[in-house]
């Protein structure tokens, strides 16, 4: 007996370049619910490389003007739908002299089969031309109501559930120390875990089991060598220079530091990813908020080349999650900079990006008339000016997935090789 399923969640993979693919990581029978025949396209096997496959994430929308493809499908389809009817029914009709029922029924189907298929490849180019047309994709705006992933989304229920998806099926997420500070201090605390996002109301409201799911594939990809046997993700706290600056939170004091797990055993795994500069700065902080010596040097994953001591040495973080935390499969968080670095470096294998359609940012409906006159000072852009805030046709789609509604598209891009600097510069 199938059980029960939202349609708000509902969604489905619109185009797929399997030959990019390495492995599709399966998902179990109730995650499939809400993606019939989905799987998890992953493009860097991390047990033949032997280094941690990093994903990066991020939820963007365009600042003006909306992405919206041609909207000339459903006359195109109509035209071509006659002309298949009219073409098989020609060929049975001189081959056969004639049709029963049963050949009929035949080549209606024939004519289906064919609409389906020139449909998908139709529809999934015209996405994706339209998708690289389009100008200023945003990912923050800096106000404070209206800052972070939640605006720029408009509460998508499928841009949740993939967020709480991502962080379910990971062993690691990495997020810079800027974000911690900004989002992970204080009585709202984010805390990076699947259970977290698995009980937004929003979330709940169509999957109220969904972080029994996320474990419950968990343990499918652990069995199958794609995870290691952790039952929560560790977070790695990314900071080069390790410092706190004059204005904000000191990521020291973040919630994950001293948080325990629903189960009420196991206590929030942390590390922190710095230089060796950065590690002494941390040092003398961390003392004084309480943090034992021995509980700071098993945190501390210090990667700076031997001649810097100031900075990471981005390139080689794959292969220390590997080697030393067991991670094999991690997600990138940001922000914005650290992902831009971990790029250009050539440390991530690919790029889950959320694309948001249908309305701009500047059609938010909380934006102050203030707010609307320094919208473009106030929006941050995720890839350069030089391309007009454009996706660069140098990152190449590989799948991409869209809701019901069409009101988001999760696309993933090949980062492999990265050193091709597209992103905005802050």
């Amino acid at each position: 007996m199938a059980l029960p399923t939202s349609t708000r969640l509902s969604h489905r993979t619109i185009f797929c370049d399997e030959q990019q693919v390495t492995v599709q990581l399966p998902f179990t029978p109730a995650l499939r619910q809400h993606h019939e025949q989905g799987v998890f396209h992953l493009l860097a096997d991390p047990n033949v490389t032997r280094k941690t496959s990093i994903v990066g994430m991020f939820v963007l929308r365009p600042a003006h003007v909306a992405w919206k493809e041609e909207e000339e499908e459903e006359e195109e389809e109509e035209e071509k739908k006659g002309e298949d009817r009219e073409d098989l029914r020609s060929s049975s009709s001189s081959t056969r002299g004639g049709a029963s029922l049963e050949e009929k029924e035949t080549v209606d189907a024939g004519i289906e089969s064919q609409r389906q298929m020139r449909s998908t490849s139709s529809s999934s180019s015209r996405w994706l031309s339209s998708m690289f047309a389009v100008e200023q994709w945003v990912y923050n705006y800096l106000y404070p109501h209206l800052a972070g992933g939640g605006t720029i989304s408009q509460g998508n229920v499928l841009d949740g559930y993939r967020l709480a998806l991502q962080y379910g099926l990971c062993d690691c997420v990495l997020v810079g120390s800027n974000t911690v500070s900004l989002e992970g201090c204080g009585d709202a605390a984010y805390l990076w875990q699947s259970y977290a996002i698995a009980s937004w109301p929003h979330i709940q409201q169509h999957e109220p089991l969904l972080f029994e799911k996320l474990q419950e594939n968990r343990r499918l990809w652990q069995e199958q060598g794609f995870l290691s046997s952790r039952k929560y993700p560790c977070v790695v706290v990314v900071t080069t220079s390790g410092k706190h600056f004059e204005g904000s939170k000191d990521f020291l004091e973040a919630k994950i530091f001293s948080h325990t797990h629903p189960c009420g055993e196991e206590q929030q795994e942390c590390y922190i990813l710095t230089s060796i500069d950065g590690a002494e700065q941390i040092r003398v902080r961390a003392e004084k908020r309480g943090f034992t010596s021995a509980q700071l040097e098993k945190m501390l994953l210090v990667a700076s080349p031997l001649d810097k001591p100031s900075e990471i040495d981005v390139a080689l973080v794959p292969e220390l999650l590997f080697s030393r935390l067991g991670v094999k499969l991690a997600n990138h968080d940001g922000g914005h900079k650290v992902l831009r670095d971990f790029f250009a470096a050539g440390a991530l294998c690919q790029m889950n990006i959320t694309l948001c359609r249908n309305t701009s940012m500047r059609q938010e409906p909380r934006l102050s008339s203030h707010e609307a006159e320094i919208f473009d000072s106030s929006s941050q852009l995720f890839f350069a000016k030089k391309n007009n805030g454009k996706i660069p046709p140098c990152l190449k789609p590989v799948a991409m997935i869209t809701d019901r509604d069409s009101e988001v598209a999760v696309v993933t891009f090949d980062a492999r090789g990265g050193g091709v600097d597209f992103f905005a510069k802050e």
